[in-house]
């Protein structure tokens, strides 16, 4: 797995301290990605080149296809 930072910003409507970023985060082929976690605040994401799964805690497991 790889992870690469395309953009981060403090921004000024959100609590202090926190901040924002735009990553790529690269999975090869067959990976199970990373066990169950949590997020501090709302997360964002887009499937660039195949399929995954993902499951959020309360929701059905949806598949995100590119």
């Amino acid at each position: 797995m790889s992870l690469t930072v395309l953009q981060e910003a403090k921004l000024p409507f959100i609590p202090k301290g926190a901040h924002a970023m735009t990553i790529v985060i690269d999975y090869p082929p067959g990976d199970p990605g990373t066990p169950p976690h949590r997020h501090s605040g709302p997360a964002f994401g887009y499937v660039l080149e195949g399929e995954m799964v993902s499951e959020q805690e309360l929701q059905a497991k949806g598949w995100r296809r590119s």
